[in-house]
């Protein structure tokens, strides 16, 4: 109880969950590249914003809470809606987050995409991982181990991973890697606001402002 748990998200998914123990070995200086895609809403059942938010809360699982987010939507007749009607936005939105004291990230999200794909790849002074939501691999550069999982849970779609999420959510209801930040949802919720004021203006913007304004 109090775990956020968000069905198809990215950080309860079988290929991230397996991860447990391996991401603090990537360690520090790390570039982090997220992608999450998919079809209209209609047929996805997911939204771009809901995208989005997942995509920026395991972002923060893995990386301090970004300085500034300099974003742009790639589809010139779309603009970024206001506060209020986040759910309204639709098309394809990148961005490039740039983190204190180092470390970066680079998100693409996109609900135009004809097939589900997301994936994470991380990578610092130890080592790479790449997750995405049924597998994992992982290279550690001065020992050179190699280990990578195969297809974790059958089929691919919100609706296989949602399934899997709630039988593990009823077998661990305590579960959380031990080696994961807790990204809060003002947090989250920060870096999503960031991210579209930016679209709006084409300017930097920092995340700080709207946690402020969401008295955190």
């Amino acid at each position: 109880p109090g775990n956020l748990v968000m069905l198809g998200g990215l950080v309860d998914s079988p290929g991230y969950v397996a991860t447990a123990g391996g991401i603090e070995m990537i360690g520090d200086n790390r570039l982090l590249r997220i992608e999450s895609l998919g079809p209209e809403p209609t047929r996805s059942g997911r939204s771009l914003y809901a995208r989005l938010y997942d995509v920026w809360r395991t972002a923060l699982t893995l990386l301090p809470m970004p300085e500034k987010i300099d974003a742009s939507l790639a589809d010139p007749q779309m603009t970024a809606p206001g506060p209020g009607k986040l759910s309204l936005l639709t098309g394809r939105i990148a961005a490039h987050a740039r983190i204190p004291e180092g470390g970066a990230a680079i998100i693409a999200v996109s609900d135009q995409h004809p097939d589900e794909w997301a994936v994470v790849s991380l990578s610092g002074a130890g080592g790479f991982m790449r997750v995405t939501a049924d597998s994992y691999e992982l290279h550690l550069y001065e020992s050179d181990d190699r280990e990578a999982s195969d297809q974790l849970v059958r089929g691919r779609t919100v609706t296989d991973l949602a399934v899997w999420q709630w039988r593990r959510l009823l077998s661990r209801p305590d579960f959380t890697p031990a080696d994961a930040r807790a990204a809060t949802h003002d947090q989250v919720l920060a870096c999503c606001h960031a991210c579209l004021l930016s679209a709006r203006t084409r300017e930097p913007e920092r995340p700080e402002k709207f946690l402020r304004l969401l008295g955190t």
